[in-house]
């Protein structure tokens, strides 16, 4: 069977066929489907295969196995629905197959790491399921109808007298757009031909120059669409293992937990703030860039310790620990040597 190149998720040495496991059942029922696990290194590798989430007990397939070297696995992924099982639900648990102790031979470090593919079956029990999505998730629809209820209620409380200067706002706003577009044609000519000295700088993927000085996007600031721009500057690629530890750390820990969701929230409001200007400075100075990827590579060894938190309070207790930890790792040790040293200068 050919696959196309689209329908294929990639990692570093590990891919999975993007497919939808979509199960519709009854009480009683039994039915499988196949999850196709690809692995393009030179070697064998061993893979650990787990469910999470409400619905994945009902889950069974083959949890440890080996893949050959340049091979493929169809992972058979049965849903089995018992006799007296509630009906008219819907599940969405999240399916990953998980390589440990990956070795990253792309850094000096040699930093070891564990590597997961996802996905997520979607499973409908009864003629008529409705899926409840887990504390603070929203499904497209619901978002959908509540930017549709926010229309409909500013729409009421306007009174005819605003709903026409609305309009009249509108119409003017058209106009002067248009003589925007003149007026920067004319500077556009007068540009071309009255070159200036003072030039924009070269900003990376993800900013835009204002003013002189490289800022985030603002659709790539917002905590559920944004990235981590220093590691992906930092290692090259959004696509690289370490990026994609973090990226896995925030969909399924840290956004799916209340104090996770709150810790996000502040964190992107000071994270966004100055990762821009790192990112670019690390794109026009190799040498910075190295810099960085020496001093990060402790905070994300630390970090792999919050994948095992899957709880509220788990989350929150792991996430105190790794705070306590980086803090002792990057301020603690330098300042106990700086004591030390000095004292060794003074006798």
């Amino acid at each position: 069977m050919l696959l196309s190149v689209s329908s294929i998720q990639f990692a570093d040495g590990l891919a999975a066929v993007k497919v939808k496991l979509e199960y519709n059942l009854q009480k009683g029922d039994t039915q499988m489907l196949i999850w196709t696990i690809i692995n393009t290194q030179d070697e064998p590798i061993k893979l650990e295969v787990y469910a999470k989430g409400e619905g994945a007990h009902l889950l069974t397939f083959e949890k440890h196995f080996t893949l050959d070297a340049k091979s493929k696995k169809d992972i058979e992924v049965f849903v089995i629905v018992p006799e007296d099982h509630v009906n008219n639900i819907e599940y969405r648990p999240h399916l990953f197959a998980l390589q440990k102790a990956v070795t990253d031979t792309n850094t000096a470090t040699g930093m070891v790491f564990n590597q997961q593919m996802r996905t997520i079956p979607i499973i409908k029990i009864g003629d008529n399921p409705v899926y409840t999505p887990p504390v603070g998730e929203k499904t497209e629809a619901s978002k959908v109808e509540e930017k549709k209820e926010e229309i409909v209620e500013q729409i009421k409380e306007e009174t005819m007298e605003e709903k026409l200067a609305r309009i009249n706002a509108a119409n003017l706003d058209n106009e002067s757009s248009k003589d925007v577009v003149k007026d920067s044609v004319n500077e556009k000519s007068v540009m071309d031909k009255e070159p200036t000295s003072d030039s924009e700088p070269t900003c990376g993927a993800g900013t835009t120059a204002v003013n002189g000085i490289c800022v985030l996007n603002k659709a790539e600031s917002e905590p559920e669409g944004g990235g981590c721009l220093i590691a992906t500057a930092t290692f090259g690629s959004e696509m690289a293992p370490q990026v994609q530890l973090l990226r896995e750390i925030r969909d399924n820990q840290l956004m799916n937990t209340d104090s996770g969701v709150s810790f996000m929230s502040g964190f992107n409001q000071l994270y966004y703030s100055f990762s821009p200007i790192i990112a670019d400075m690390e794109r026009e100075n190799p040498a910075f860039k190295e810099l960085v990827k020496i001093g990060i590579t402790p905070l994300l060894s630390s970090l792999s310790i919050m994948e095992y938190a899957e709880s509220d309070s788990e989350v929150l207790g792991y996430g105190i620990g790794v705070i306590l930890l980086n803090l002792g790792m990057y301020i603690g040790i330098p300042a106990f040597g700086i004591l030390k040293f000095y004292q060794f200068r003074r006798n």
